[in-house]
């Protein structure tokens, strides 16, 4: 799922909007990475793992290489049985590239 949203909602977004769904429900860890600002201001950015150890790392560097701004992607990830060991992080950084395509930021 992806959208363009409002920075002020993004954050929101994982606790309203995404909630309702079964598995998101039960999720441990809502990944978020954001970079905000323009060519003639500062760029404001920052991630949080949520407790995904390093978890953050491969959106943000998605969202530095593709020099995206104005941007927030949320990966939200539940375990589903089958233990991904740093496969993850591969994971994680194809969930927010896919993200990234649907919300129209990026094309494929």
């Amino acid at each position: 799922m992806a959208d363009q949203l409002p920075f002020s909602a993004a954050r929101a977004a994982p606790d309203s909007d995404l909630t309702g769904r079964n598995k998101i429900a039960n999720a441990k860890h809502n990944i978020l990475a954001y970079r905000i600002g323009s060519d003639k201001f500062k760029i404001i950015e920052g991630f949080d793992s949520d407790g995904e150890k390093r978890g953050a790392e491969p959106v943000m560097h998605l969202l530095r290489v593709l020099d995206l701004t104005n941007v927030a992607v949320v990966v939200t990830r539940w375990y589903g049985g089958i233990f991904l060991r740093s496969d993850r992080y591969k994971c994680i950084r194809t969930a927010a590239q896919h993200a990234l395509i649907a919300g129209g930021f990026i094309k494929e």
